[in-house]
């Protein structure tokens, strides 16, 4: 979505509940132009989009990656050498939960 949607290319500065707003209104755009036929093939042209095998690890990185600049606001995270707590770990099972089921 970051390649897409300018606001994600920086920190946004506004009051957070907005920035939840904006968020959430950036997920429902991107699903709907995702799922919508006509818009999916404008929107994500043809390796656009990582591909992936049955365990989830990458086969072929989409050209999305390229257009993420070091001037964005996401990045990758580090990986750091320790256990997660068990609430990260719930929180992101959660997330996982919700946006595999509703591709």
């Amino acid at each position: 979505m970051a390649a897409k949607f300018r606001i994600f290319k920086k920190p946004i500065s506004i009051e957070l509940e907005k920035v939840s707003i904006i968020t959430m209104t950036c997920v429902l755009l991107h699903n709907f132009l995702r799922r919508n036929e006509t818009a999916a093939s404008i929107y994500t042209p043809p390796g656009t989009i990582d591909i992936c095998d049955n365990t989830g690890v990458i086969i072929q990185p989409g050209s999305w990656r390229r257009e993420i600049g070091e001037n964005c606001a996401i990045r990758p995270i580090d990986q750091v050498p320790r256990r997660s707590p068990e609430n990260a770990i719930q929180i992101r099972e959660q997330f996982t939960s919700y946006f595999y089921n509703n591709n």
